[in-house]
């Protein structure tokens, strides 16, 4: 798949042509000066991560998977 599509916009990460060194220097370049777009970008990912990936994301996937046969589960 195209990986642009699968990520969100900008706020959450770049996404450089293979083998373009360049725009990849660009791309660390402005994380290195940019404090804000760092903290953004990583709070952005984090919370998609979590949401994504977190204990209770991932049980919700699997009572769906197994039809709804799995009980709740309280946050840690």
């Amino acid at each position: 798949g195209d990986v642009r599509a699968m990520l969100p916009p900008e706020s959450a990460g770049f996404v450089v042509p293979a083998a373009d060194e360049v725009a990849l220097a660009a791309a660390l370049a402005r994380l290195i000066d940019d404090c804000a777009l760092r903290a953004a970008q990583g709070a952005a990912n984090r919370h998609r991560a979590e949401a994504a990936f977190g204990q209770a994301g991932m049980f919700a996937v699997w009572r769906a998977l197994f039809g709804g046969t799995l009980p709740p589960v309280a946050p840690l």
